[in-house]
């Protein structure tokens, strides 16, 4: 049996697109990088990075509650992501979800053990814990 294989160019490589996206959001042209984002992810619907990097770009945008779908999908799609988690839970905090936050930040720090030694993602966390009293 031979098997032929499709041949498709770098530039339409999923990976490709998700840096070029990376790229154009630190240059501060974050349509453009969600649009290469959307690329990667018309290639390859569960790169969970590239649709994590979308939720940090529609998040820079105000865009929280569609920045907050992307992540849950990203998560969805690779739950051992953890900095999809960490990302995830810094969404759901800035829409005031604390509680949700806080469950997502633990998540992350599950998943990834590297992301709990990190200071400043314990910090958020403690940020995040002293608000939950007045969304009560």
């Amino acid at each position: 049996m031979s098997h032929t294989r499709t041949r498709t160019s770098s530039k339409s490589s999923p990976a490709v697109w998700n840096a070029r996206g990376l790229s154009l959001a630190a240059q501060g042209r974050l349509d453009d990088a969600i649009f290469a984002y959307i690329r990667a992810l018309t290639a390859d619907p569960l790169f969970a990075r590239a649709r994590d990097n979308l939720g940090i770009a529609l998040a820079a945008q105000g865009r929280v509650d569609e920045a907050i779908r992307a992540h849950a999908a990203a998560i969805e799609d690779d739950p051992a992501y953890g900095e999809g988690h960490l990302h995830h839970a810094a969404a759901l905090a800035s829409a005031g979800r604390f509680l949700e936050a806080v469950d997502a930040y633990h998540r992350a720090m599950e998943v990834d053990p590297e992301i709990a030694r990190t200071a400043e993602v314990r910090t958020n966390l403690q940020l995040v814990l002293a608000r939950i009293p007045a969304q009560l």
